[in-house]
């Protein structure tokens, strides 16, 4: 018994031996077979290059790779490129930069752009009256992508109420004044005006502080775009007093955007619209009984005042169109306007157009 199972067992291992022998050599022979057929029958290269390629200033140079919209089936290494002596990421122009591929030669194109504006920061800035201010006294800071210094400016285009452009660096009168402030860098990148305040106070330390009383009666000599304060634009008055030493209008952007200051026209306006709605569905069943569209247009508009040197308050202009359910609104289109008028601060309105009668 212990003969014929040793006798087995030793049988086992040698046929176990050439058939691992046998399976090697299959698998050298299929991946022999493989490459030859490889090699007479390679996968065809697949090259897409661009013709141009834009790199942000100050950018690393593009690889190789990154010419190419498609690059397929080829050995990176065997692309060649040459750039110009004077490329740089640092200069904005556009390069000509040579790709060499299996000794032929292409031309793409290298766009070194810089299409941002300087990060400014500014600051408020306070000086004796008659002394000589700069406009980098407002700066905090400015940096840009270039790596390059920020050119600052004061801001030339600013107009005062009778389209003059306003000088920031003249004045002389103790006061506060809003001054506007730009950068710009080398490659003509301008960043959005930046206001400051200059408070230029007397030889004490003293800055004169205006009184915020409300005129009855305004003037109508001073106009804020196309509108002037008078009785056939009633406002909501807001004591607001800002001038300059010319006695010119001013406005007070501050209190302009302040919702709080805002807030008593924003409700006269709220008040308003449930009464218009009101007024419209008066007339909706004769006029349109197969249903409407309607489109409200409502603008709050600054009105100045030159007697008082500042903001007198809000003209609140409302218009109202409507058009049939199965049509389009064409606001230009003069039988589909309904109201057009100024509300009066008493909740009042003071029609422009009103084909409908509404009280």
């Amino acid at each position: 018994m212990g003969k014929f199972f040793n006798g087995n067992v030793k049988t086992s291992k040698s046929t176990m031996i050439k058939i691992a022998i046998v399976a090697v050599c299959a698998i050298l022979i299929i991946v022999i077979l493989i490459a030859l057929n490889n090699k007479k029958n390679p996968q065809r290269a697949n090259l897409k290059l661009y013709n141009n390629l834009d790199v942000e200033i100050n950018s690393e140079k593009p690889e190789t790779m990154d010419f190419f919209s498609v690059f397929d089936n080829y050995d990176v290494n065997k692309v060649k490129v040459t750039y110009p002596d004077d490329f740089s990421t640092k200069v904005v122009g556009t390069y000509e930069v040579k790709i060499t591929i299996e000794g032929k030669e292409y031309t793409t194109k290298v766009n070194v752009y810089d299409d941002k504006a300087p990060e400014l920061e500014v600051k408020d800035f306070e000086i004796e009256a008659g002394k000589r201010y700069y406009v980098e006294d407002f700066i905090e800071s400015c940096s840009d992508n270039s790596g390059e210094a920020c050119t600052i400016e004061y801001y030339s285009d600013s107009k005062d109420q009778d389209g003059n452009a306003i000088d920031y660096s003249k004045y002389t009168e103790a006061g506060n004044y809003l001054i506007k402030i730009i950068a710009k860098d080398e490659n003509g990148n301008v960043t959005e005006p930046k206001s400051v305040n200059l408070k230029l106070t007397d030889a004490n330390g003293n800055t004169p502080t205006p009184d915020p009383s409300i005129n009855p009666n305004p003037t109508v000599e001073c106009k804020y775009g196309d509108l002037s304060y008078d009785e056939k634009i009633y406002t909501y008055p807001i004591a607001v007093i800002v001038g300059d030493e010319q006695n010119n209008c001013a406005l007070n952007r501050d209190l302009w955007d302040n919702d709080d200051v805002q807030k008593p026209v924003v409700e006269l306006y709220k008040r308003d619209l449930e009464k218009l709605k009101t007024d419209f569905n008066k007339i909706y069943e004769t006029k349109y009984p197969n249903g409407a569209h309607t489109y409200i247009y409502q603008d709050f508009k600054a009105v100045l005042n030159k007697e008082n040197k500042g903001l007198v308050g809000y003209a609140v202009y409302v218009k109202l169109y409507a058009s049939e359910a199965n049509l389009s609104i064409d606001k230009s289109t003069a039988e589909n306007l309904i109201a057009e008028y100024y509300l009066k601060a008493d909740g009042s309105r003071e029609y422009i157009q009103n084909p409908y009668n509404i009280n």
